[in-house]
Parts: structure tokens; C-alpha cells; sequence
């Protein structure tokens, strides 16, 4: 585990087929615009490190779009390890 921010923070490779929980996926660190948008490409926007939680909270997304994303995340990931 590497510690992230004061946040200790689990490598993608170890968690395996072990089901990760929502507060793990929304504290994973992605790089994205100043908006908390993903660039298409780096030439788009200056490019900063933020948690998932995070870049959702300046998009203004609610609860319930990010219990969706979540799911279909989960799903998707899931369904191609299986």
C-alpha cells in the first residue's frame, strides 16, 4: 500500500476478484481537468491528481449518479474477471 495525501491507498492489481467497496473506488486517485472532468487529451487542460469523490463533487453530480456509476463500474469490471 502506498500512502497518497495522508490516505493509505491500495494498488488496483491486489484487490483481485475481492469485490471493491464504494468509499475504496471513490478515494481512488485519477488525474482529470481543474473541473474534475477527465481530458480527452493532455493538450485539453492543465492536468491534476483528485480523488473520484472529488471530481464528482465539482461536476455537481448527486447521490444517486454516483450510486449508479458505481454499480455499472462494478458490473463491468466483474463480468470481464469472471
Amino acid at each position: 500500500m502506498a500512502e497518497i495525501g495522508g490516505i493509505m491507498k491500495k494498488p488496483l492489481m491486489t484487490i483481485g476478484l475481492e469485490e471493491i467497496t464504494k468509499e475504496e473506488w471513490l478515494g481512488r486517485l485519477m488525474t482529470c481537468s481543474e473541473n474534475g472532468k477527465r481530458a480527452t487529451s493532455l493538450a485539453d487542460a492543465p492536468l491534476i491528481v483528485m480523488t473520484r469523490k472529488q471530481s464528482f463533487d465539482k461536476q455537481g453530480l448527486d447521490d444517486e449518479s454516483i450510486n449508479t456509476l458505481y454499480e455499472e463500474t462494478i458490473k463491468k469490471l466483474y463480468k470481464e474477471k469472471a
